[in-house]
């Protein structure tokens, strides 16, 4: 009866080890991501102030993150140490100052999804990928 205990130990403690060490392979590698952009109208291609652009939270990024364009139309997002198997992020794009910026504009909801072609993988160092890039555009219908 000793001898099953013991065997039994030994056996529990096999197999924690074994999940353990598949848990710790699994190869998560973070990377550094960076969301860039200009947002315009699309009847004048001029750019447009005061427009905010918001990343949606993520299964591995749980919280959003709010930015708006500046005098030039340009937004950015950076946010560093994020899991890279699923790297794309949605954003949401509104006008919530109405007629402040020249015009009233329609709300437009993209997905940005990250490609080899988007990396900068000089960087690259163990569980660390590197760096991915993203420029995105994005012009505005009126209301």
């Amino acid at each position: 009866m000793k001898s099953n205990k013991r065997f039994f130990f030994i056996l529990v403690i096999v197999l924690a080890s074994c999940g353990l060490f598949i848990a710790c392979s699994d190869n998560k590698e973070l990377a550094d991501y960076s969301i860039t952009g200009t947002i315009t109208d699309n009847t004048t291609s001029l750019p447009i102030k005061h427009i905010q652009v918001i990343r949606k939270g993520t299964e591995y990024l749980l919280f959003s993150d709010t930015t708006y364009t500046d005098s030039i139309g340009k937004y950015s997002f950076e946010f560093p140490d994020y899991y890279n198997k699923k790297a794309s992020f949605a954003l949401k794009i509104e006008d919530i100052d109405l007629t402040q910026n020249l015009g009233d504009f329609n709300t437009k909801e993209i997905i940005v999804g990250f490609t080899s072609a988007d990396w900068d993988n000089d960087t690259k160092l163990n569980s660390y990928k590197g760096q991915a890039f993203k420029t995105v555009d994005i012009s505005l219908t009126k209301k």
